[in-house]
């Protein structure tokens, strides 16, 4: 893989997972990694110049292709075989091509226009006035097109008549603070430092209906409902609002009694809400009503950086900036009994609940402690490693797992039970972890940096699945998994939020090995050749018969043919 031969690396990935089953995670990642980076692999040959571009017709049945020579050749997918003579346009280079479902053709050249083509004819039909300096994408019903003419602004095209659909779309004109995912995973929320809030289609990634507009100041937290019916938001206008999910209105008048803003909110099982103020109070909310139950949870002596609920949702933990964690009653408000005090330094930077009950929290001094929520007292000894403060803890799905991140650009997993870490720090980073989360089934790890960085870790292996995702400019304050596990939302400092399909890295061994033998290795390419064999001791002492394929133990892949006169490879 170090040397860029995917294929290679995919076969060794194969044979070492039928030789040693005791290390199939081990290659179980590392085939991710290749089958991801190779794509839907295959080989046709085509232009004699450069092909810069190509795309695949709706059906599936054509391959259409852009060259540098400024020529457009259609391709029967099935055989490999032209189609048809070659289409000349726009002399000059095609920067894109793309298959619209009516048998049409985009085409995207350096002279600054997007070009309609008739694909069974080969002549022009139209031509969409974007201009120079864009970018563009297809809808998957072609039927829309998206650019983007280097002003930042997308515009949407109807490629049924050629003209601009609307205005152009724009987003948010700040960096984005908030981030959270519908409990269905079929929307985001997102809210900047200009007080407004966006929903997005996480299918499609775009914005849904209007911008929630209502604070006057920077919108810190958001969070749905169970439900997903409800958004609450806060704001540093000092006050929490509360949306409906569908309709984008603002349900009620704003919630008001925080002195500071809220710089945390969540939603209790029960529907009301919970936040945490930078005076270092918290205070508990009727959803339906808008209205604070009780008076504010006092006792902070500075701000409550982070807030988590119970499993049973009967009680509240939050951590504060004056080193301490408190938990609450959360139907009377009141606080149950002394602070939990221990991390030394300047605070509590990030708190958890497990499934059990037991509280983690995170602090400046770069420590981890577990403590026993009914007698208040921290089992164990902190949990010790990371080489500056711990910005971010998660807790896996089942209980067993804690993650933090860093500022010292490390990511550590740590045994609840035992109390230590498990295995040696994810190490990739090369500034701090600024947000750690599970995949819901607990098998991956999702971490940011503050350079707008994103990696994604097995948790068995403490192997990074893939290159980094990369794309924000800036640090990134918040990661999210969907509930399918394959998809990562991302928010950043640069007022982007952005989402990130990891499918491919995440399959099943099952589905990428079954891929990797019958649509990108060939017959051919699923056994070693005697030269690759007698020149790596590794294959010659483990792998020595040129017959066997690596892809015999993959489920649904048939065995190669019988080849004439038992020769191998050569």
């Amino acid at each position: 893989m170090a040397d860029g031969d995917l294929l290679l690396a995919a076969r060794y990935a194969l044979a070492g997972h039928q030789l040693s089953p005791e290390n199939a995670r081990e290659y179980e990642v590392l085939l991710a990694r290749a089958y991801e980076a190779l794509g839907d692999h295959r080989v046709i040959d085509v232009q004699e110049e450069w092909v810069d571009s190509v795309a695949v017709s709706p059906d599936g049945r054509r391959i259409v292709s852009g060259g540098f020579d400024g020529t457009v050749r259609q391709w029967d997918a099935a055989t490999g075989r032209q189609i048809g003579a070659p289409i000349t346009v726009h002399g000059g280079r095609l920067k894109a091509v793309a298959f619209l479902a009516d048998a049409r053709i985009v085409l995207d050249g350096e002279d600054g226009t997007v070009r309609l083509w008739d694909a069974a004819t080969g002549r022009q039909i139209g031509m969409l006035p974007i201009g120079e300096g864009h970018r563009f994408a297809v809808s998957s019903d072609g039927r829309r097109i998206v650019s983007e003419g280097g002003d930042g602004a997308f515009r949407l095209w109807d490629t049924t008549t050629g003209r601009q659909i609307g205005a152009p779309l724009v987003g948010h004109d700040g960096t984005t603070f908030a981030l959270a995912v519908s409990p269905d995973g079929r929307r985001i929320v997102s809210g900047d430092e200009g007080g407004t809030l966006r929903l997005w289609d996480a299918a499609t990634g775009r914005q849904v209906g209007e911008p929630l507009v209502g604070h006057e100041d920077g919108v810190s937290a958001v969070a749905f409902s169970p439900d997903g019916r409800r958004i609450v938001s806060a704001g540093g206008d000092q006050t929490l609002r509360l949306w409906d999910a569908g309709t984008d209105r603002q349900v009620g008048a704003p919630m008001i009694g925080h002195a500071l803003g809220a710089r945390s909110v969540a939603f209790l099982p029960d529907g009301r809400i919970v936040s945490g103020d930078g005076d270092g109070t918290l205070a508990i909310w009727n959803a339906a009503t808008g209205r604070q139950i009780g008076a504010p949870l006092t006792g902070h002596g500075g701000w409550v950086s982070s807030v988590a609920v119970s499993p049973d949702g009967r009680r509240i933990v939050s951590g504060g900036i004056d080193r301490t964690l408190r938990m609450w009653d959360a139907a009377t408000g009141r606080q149950i009994g002394a602070p939990l005090s221990g991390h030394d330094n300047r605070g509590v930077l990030c708190v958890a609940v497990l499934p059990d009950g037991r509280i983690v929290s995170g602090g400046v001094d770069g420590t981890l402690t577990l403590w026993d929520a009914a007698t208040r007292r921290q089992t164990g000894t902190p949990l010790t490693g990371h080489e500056g403060g711990v910005s971010s803890v998660a807790v896996s799905p089942d209980g067993q797992s804690i993650v933090s991140g860093g500022l010292d650009g490390t990511v550590r997993l740590w045994g609840t039970a035992t109390g230590r870490q498990v295995g040696a720090p994810l190490v990739g980073h090369e500034v701090g972890v600024s947000a750690v989360a599970f995949s819901p089934d607990g098998r991956r790890i999702v971490s940011s940096d503050e350079r707008g960085n994103l990696r994604l870790w097995d948790t068995a292996t403490g192997r990074q699945i893939g290159a980094p995702l990369t794309g924000h400019v800036g640090a990134v304050l918040s990661v999210a998994v969907s509930p399918d596990g394959r998809r990562i939302v991302s928010g950043g400092e640069d007022g982007t939020v952005r989402q990130w399909d990891v499918s491919r890295r995440v399959a099943p061994w099952e589905t990428m090995a079954a891929a990797v033998c019958q649509t990108m290795l060939g017959q051919r390419g699923r056994t070693f050749s005697r030269a690759e064999i007698d020149a790596d001791p590794l294959l010659f002492a483990e792998w020595s018969d040129p017959d066997r394929d690596v892809c015999a133990r993959v489920p649904g892949v048939p065995p190669l043919p019988a080849r004439p006169n038992g020769g191998g490879r050569p």
